[in-house]
């Protein structure tokens, strides 16, 4: 081999080195920029989880003091704080007076709302004790009509509902947490979408409430009621709520005289937070199930949430 050969191999062997040294910094580089980025985001998750927990928090106190006010004569309706929905708002508006100290403060946004969850028709109250309810039934048939869903996607809810009271203890473990589950019992996905801004799965069986109960509701528990009579009662019932089921019957007339005591109230037990939180490029929603009781509030189940 020449000496220019050597000097050519020499130089190939050293321009071979520098690539795979290059290679493998480029490759050390990109793993130590993914790790850290998997940590940002990690932390990112971990600050925006501790700021919607004090968010649930902030809830439960508003849900506490409504309970007390409410002490003597239980009722809610649509004009109290907790209806009042939380548009997206920076959250240090909400810690300081002084607009100077906003000036430094991360970007961190909530987004929240509280729903009464009676205002819904809760499937929980379809079968009791292995029996189903008729009257119940009929009510959910009637609402199923006016949404343009076929009634008999109901049946396989009353079979499996029916059944409920010889299931095992590990079976009763994949019972519904919730309405977005009620496809486990037979429900179809497309009737499930129609449905599940007006019916609910809660712990116990509930009654509605009828001071924030939407038309689609009011008129699936009374059969005779037409919709522009349950939108006046709507408006009605904005400038006044009902204190007791006395005053609605009055207001809504012969229309309530078939309908049961014990399917309605003017109270609630149950209601839903969903919040959103919005931090450094990190976007978290989540919703809870709140019981209350008087003014006990506990938190039943937490969740992701699929949008507000």
């Amino acid at each position: 081999m020449t000496i220019h050969q050597q000097k050519g191999v020499a130089l190939l062997s050293a321009m071979v080195t520098v690539s795979i040294v290059a290679a493998l910094a480029s490759g050390a580089m990109w793993l130590r920029w993914q790790r850290v980025e998997v940590e940002i985001a990690a932390r990112g998750q971990a600050q925006t989880a501790w700021l919607l927990s004090g968010a649930f928090a902030w809830s439960r106190l508003i849900l506490s003091e409504d309970g007390k006010a409410n002490r003597q004569t239980p009722v809610d309706h649509l004009g109290e704080p907790w209806a009042i929905e939380v548009e997206e708002s920076k959250i240090s508006s909400f810690l300081s007076q002084d607009k100077q100290l906003l000036e430094g403060d991360a970007d961190v946004f909530i987004t929240g709302r509280i729903r009464d969850e009676q205002a819904k028709l809760n499937v929980r109250n379809l079968v009791a004790g292995g029996t189903v309810d008729i009257p119940f039934l009929r009510v959910l048939q009637r609402l199923c009509s006016d949404l343009n869903v076929d009634p008999g996607v109901l049946q396989p809810l009353v079979v499996a509902m029916a059944s409920m009271d010889d299931a095992t203890q590990s079976e009763r473990s994949l019972l519904p947490s919730s309405e977005r589950h009620l496809a486990w019992l037979g429900l179809s996905e497309a009737a499930l979408n129609k449905l599940s801004p007006f019916v609910t799965w809660l712990p116990t069986p509930t009654r509605v409430n009828v001071n924030t109960a939407p038309v689609e509701v009011l008129m699936a528990l009374l059969p005779t009621l037409g919709r522009a009579q349950a939108t006046s009662l709507l408006l009605a019932r904005e400038r006044n709520h009902w204190t007791n089921i006395a005053q609605f019957r009055e207001a809504v007339g012969s229309s309530a005289y078939s309908l049961s005591d014990s399917l309605v109230s003017v109270n609630t037990d149950y209601f839903k937070v969903r919040g959103s939180i919005r931090y450094e490029g990190t976007t978290q929603l989540e919703e809870a199930l709140m019981h209350r009781n008087v003014s006990d509030v506990r938190i039943v189940w937490r969740r992701h949430a699929q949008g507000l």
